[in-house]
């Protein structure tokens, strides 16, 4: 149902609460889509005005808080805020048409390999039991329904932004303005004198607390300095960012510094105040984009529109490249800014968001906290690094000098050290991990009841600050290292005990199958990820070993190999990327390898013919008719 802009202040704001409460009194019909059915989408104020008038005084309040809170609070009028929905329900449909028809045309030309990934993660997802309690709602599923105001789910935007967005006609043409980023104003819109903050007076203390304590976290690991103020009239820096509480149960803010505003909002509603999502919504305000929505998204991640809600195609838009500066470095499935696989399901259940690559299935979204990559980017955003231009200091490992401190480096995960030449020290006072070099034939590591604490008790803080420890694999240069992963669980426990959804309570984290050691590495915690070999495209191996509930136990073999780079492409298929043809060679125990092929793009493409993969001549080969 369109919203119709004439009545959004009436309409929209007066519904959200009527219905919710008009719900809560039985009400409403089921399936009366006229009224109240879809939350917060409503008809115009002359067809809801028989249903509100019991509950007037509570649609009034309701209208007050809405305003005040969602847009109010970042100086922004009602008119404004109508013009957005407007702009938003005229263009979204449109938008998500074209996100639909690119995805469409990537799947016919891809249509093999995205099926057999689809597959391969609806097999999968079978193997998984059920998370008690589910995973904490996502920032979509906190502010579902509220896809009339807020882009790509937790967005807030002027008029202009939103023309920007769907780059709307003006006098016939397409606006040039640049979006997100907007390069007319850059950079202008980054908070270069430094960010004062001050929190509205009804912010509870969990949302207070989960705010300080994710201004302290891009404090200590960035250049920007935050500054809380009790006073914003007195701030000397404008705008002044305020945290307000949603008691609409929205998490939302602008992208980057608001800089003809005196005050810029940010919401942390009930169900925000935790710190993977305030880190998210600062880092909006600081600058960031989604990293589902990256130009070259498509590259890594395939988006099922057939499955999204038809009011949030629009929302896996793509930025354009000149929009968009990832500074060279690859996607990163586990970015404090990356949304969970399921995001926008119009069923409950289903898989939206699918790695290319199935390795990386169980590292889309989820993340607790920032990782290197979104550390390593608000800095290279902000010219952070510029402080220590001539320190003289050298990290390895694709490390940076720490731009609080020159002297020593922030590194990648699964490296560490003053200069990131080492292993990631193990946490909680554990001491295991050790460097292990491969040889010409196969290696065993195993681990048994010492990645842990034992104590089988799992809570949201231990899940952001798990046990872990890190073993590095090294060869000679020149080589890569082939490994295979047997186990991971808990010895003399079911099977699949650690197969939950983005590996909640343990597993493993194995990195060295991408160009770059600044992305976080697939996650592996289910059997039907393993008995699989894969080969690094470097001569290090990096292995992490996790657990937020008792152990992490797993055996692993490796081996190292000549380094080869095959160009190819698949039978039948043509390729622009340097692949490497997986099935010569056999698992430990004799088997044929798996049918992928990794390419130079870090995407996996399976075969069309997995199933007729023959032994012969000690090797495994393509059969005559997977050649055509």
């Amino acid at each position: 149902m369109v919203l119709m802009a004439p009545c959004l202040q009436d309409s929209f704001f007066l519904c959200n609460g009527a219905c919710n409460a008009i719900d809560s009194r039985n009400k409403v019909k089921k399936g009366d889509e006229g009224i109240c059915a879809s939350f917060r989408r409503c008809v115009c104020w002359s067809c809801v005005v028989y249903w509100l008038r019991p509950i007037a005084s509570l649609a009034e309040e309701t209208t007050s808080i809405l305003m005040e809170r969602l847009y109010g609070v970042a100086d922004m009028s009602p008119e404004d805020t109508e013009e957005v929905a407007r702009i938003m329900t005229e263009n979204r449909e449109e938008a998500g048409e074209r996100v639909g028809q690119q995805h469409s045309e990537m799947h016919k030309q891809n249509s093999i390999a995205i099926d057999q990934a689809e597959n391969y993660v609806e097999e999968l997802k079978k193997s998984m039991s059920p998370i008690p309690g589910g995973l904490p709602p996502s920032i979509p599923e906190i502010n579902s329904g509220l896809d009339e105001l807020l882009f790509e789910g937790d967005i807030i935007m002027t008029p202009e932004q939103a023309e920007s967005y769907f780059r709307v006609p003006e006098e016939g043409r397409r606006s040039k303005r640049q979006a997100f980023q907007d390069k007319e104003n850059f950079p202008k819109t980054l908070w270069s004198q430094g960010v004062f903050y001050t929190f509205n007076a009804t912010l509870n203390k969990k949302g207070q607390d989960a705010v300080d304590a994710a201004v302290a976290f891009w404090q200590a690991n960035t250049c920007i300095n935050f500054t809380k103020t009790d006073d914003p009239d007195k701030a000397p820096v404008k705008p002044v960012l305020h945290f307000y509480p949603g008691d609409i149960h929205v998490c939302a803010s602008f992208i980057g510094r608001m800089f003809a505003l005196n005050v810029q909002g940010v919401s942390i509603g009930a169900g925000c105040e935790r710190f993977e999502t305030t880190t998210h919504e600062i880092a909006h305000a600081l600058g960031f984009i989604h990293e589902h929505n990256r130009w070259d998204r498509d590259e890594y991640v395939l988006v099922y529109t057939d499955k999204v809600n038809a009011n949030n195609s629009y929302d896996y838009k793509k930025v354009d490249k000149n929009e968009n500066e990832n500074y060279d470095k690859g996607y990163d499935f586990g970015s404090i800014m990356h949304y969970r696989e399921s995001s926008f399901a119009a069923k409950k259940g289903d898989i939206v968001m699918v790695a290319r690559n199935p390795d990386y299935k169980k590292s889309i979204g989820g993340a607790m906290t920032p990782v290197y990559g979104d550390v390593y980017r608000m800095n290279m955003l902000y010219s952070c690094y510029d402080r220590c231009r001539y320190s003289g200091t050298l990290c390895k490992n694709e490390g940076m000098p720490h731009p609080k401190d020159c002297k020593v480096c922030q590194c990648p995960s699964g490296f560490g050290g003053d200069d990131c030449s080492q292993r990631q020290a193990p946490s909680h006072g554990l001491t295991c991990g050790e460097t292990l070099v491969a040889g010409a034939e196969w290696k065993t590591l195993e681990s048994s009841n010492v990645v842990g604490s034992g104590n089988g008790h799992a809570d949201q803080g231990n899940r952001s600050d798990p046990h872990h420890c890190t073993w590095h694999v090294t060869a000679p240069e020149g080589k890569v290292i082939e490994h295979y992963v047997s186990f991971v669980g808990m010895r003399n426990q079911k099977d699949d005990i650690l197969c939950h959804d983005v590996c909640k309570y343990g597993g493993l984290k194995i990195k060295g199958h991408e160009k770059s050691r600044i992305p976080e590495g697939m996650k592996l915690c289910c059997l039907d990820q393993l008995k699989k070999v894969r080969t690094t495209v470097s001569n290090v191996l990096i292995i992490e070993a996790y657990n937020s509930w008792y152990y992490t136990d797993f055996t692993i073999q490796y081996k190292m190999l000549d380094a080869y780079d095959i160009a190819s492409a698949l039978p039948g298929t043509t390729t622009q990327f340097n692949c490497k043809n997986e099935i010569d060679g056999v698992y430990p125990d004799g088997t044929c390898l798996p049918y992928f092929v990794y390419c130079s793009n870090e995407v996996a493409i399976l075969h069309s013919c997995p199933a007729n993969l023959v032994y012969a001549g000690n090797q495994c080969v393509w059969p005559d008719e997977c050649k055509k």
